[in-house]
């Protein structure tokens, strides 16, 4: 139930609460709605917006892509690496952050499309090979070999249409591979991609329709082909051929929508889900070490999103890719930070990367005392800790932590 005084009510109960008089009362007034103004700042009636900071990059190395879907929610940001004569085989970094869905994708690839409906992505797988020698003969022979099967071509196709980094001790190239954004399902096909560039990663592939990718790829040597390749069935067909190319400029186009990012405009962000009851805002702005950091906003927490989050973070923690879980992590906690589902797991990751002190910290620090509590009664019983166990230091600093 709730109640309230009419204005005058208020001053002459103030009046006769403080006995002051009228000449003092105006300011006093005053000095108490500041006071009041400044306690509902700090109260429970705004609640802070959580931050999650993506990634940060040197302006100078890298180029900035960001392309918004309203239509389908989906925000696609691409890190691409600019020319350079330091061209090292690095594949470039590709963020599809689906907000309707809650679900964040991390992609490392030379080159990528977004079909025209946000539903799929063609990008290119990157192959590594070093330089051969009388220490390695066997493997790179065997790693040449792997290369040669999944791309089906001779080895002298392969040794055309090979990039190389500046000191010719790392050799690549590129295949094509289509994922399912809505279920992360893959399906790569055997092609040599063509890299069009000396300096760079760029392919020039595009949707034709919802079906079809047009991309050059090399079958022979000395000659490239146009092909459209049939996303369903893997079958290509031959549109046109060229003895082999590089292109001196390259303008990457990842989505079917404007680059929210211009090179006047290195500070920005856009709104991802406007609202009363919460938004997201995603950001990008240089920080004083003239870096670009690239973070999220949102307010309030996400229950039911982070819960989905913490189910991939499981099936990541199984298939022991602790790079994904640890990033995975990140996410879910930025979705919702009390989570004690992804709080407990990230426990676990650091058990599985063997980082005790890492454990017990976030122990410490993430977890009240009776959250703690049982935290501990879960380690205990958890199989994922039992070779810890052998350790005096971990059975010391459970024994601090736990007691």
């Amino acid at each position: 139930m709730q109640c309230s005084l009419h204005p005058h009510t208020t001053t002459a109960f103030l009046r006769i609460l403080f006995g002051i008089g009228m000449d003092n009362f105006h300011f006093f007034r005053k000095i108490l709605l500041i006071v009041l103004l400044f306690a509902g700042l700090f109260s429970g009636e705004l609640v802070a917006q959580q931050q999650f900071t993506l990634t940060e990059f040197n302006p100078q190395q890298t180029q900035l892509g960001v392309y918004h879907s309203y239509q389908f929610k989906t925000l696609l940001i691409s890190l691409v690496q600019k020319p350079s004569d330091q061209f090292n085989c690095r594949p470039n970094t590709y963020f599809i952050y689906q907000y309707g869905k809650g679900r964040l994708l991390e992609l490392h690839a030379g080159d990528l499309r977004v079909d025209r409906d946000f539903n799929r992505a063609m990008y290119t797988k990157i192959h590594t090979l070093g330089i051969l020698s009388k220490q390695n003969q066997r493997d790179w022979k065997k790693r040449a070999a792997q290369i040669m099967l999944a791309l089906e071509v001779p080895a002298q196709t392969m040794d055309s249409g090979k990039s190389e980094n500046k000191q010719q001790t790392l050799s690549c190239w590129q295949q094509p591979v289509l994922t399912e954004l809505n279920g992360y399902k893959l399906r790569t096909y055997p092609f040599l991609v063509s890299n069009l560039c000396q300096q760079r990663w760029c392919s020039d592939f595009f949707w034709s329709d919802a079906q079809h990718v047009k991309l050059w790829i090399q079958v022979e040597p000395k000659k490239l082909h146009k092909v459209s390749l049939n996303t369903q069935s893997g079958s290509i067909k031959y549109q046109t051929s060229s003895a082999p190319f590089k292109r001196d400029k390259y303008q990457q186009t990842n989505a079917p929508r404007d680059n929210l990012v211009t090179p006047d405009k290195l500070n920005g962000s856009s709104v991802l889900l406007p609202g009363k009851q919460g938004n997201i805002v995603f950001s990008w702005k240089k920080n004083k070490n003239q870096q670009i950091t690239l973070s999220f906003m949102r307010n309030p927490a996400a229950k039911l999103e982070a819960q989905e989050s913490n189910q991939q973070i499981e099936s990541y923690l199984q298939e022991r890719e602790y790079t994904k879980a640890l990033s995975a992590i990140r996410f879910a906690l930025w979705q919702d930070p009390q989570h004690e589902g992804v709080r407990f797991n990230r426990l676990k990751l650091f058990a599985l990367m063997h980082q005790p002190q890492k454990l017990f910290t976030a122990l410490k620090d993430d977890f009240s005392p009776a959250e703690r509590t049982k935290a501990c009664q879960r380690i205990h019983l958890e199989p994922t800790f039992k070779n810890l166990w052998k350790r005096q230091n971990f059975l010391n600093q459970f024994q601090q932590t736990c007691s």
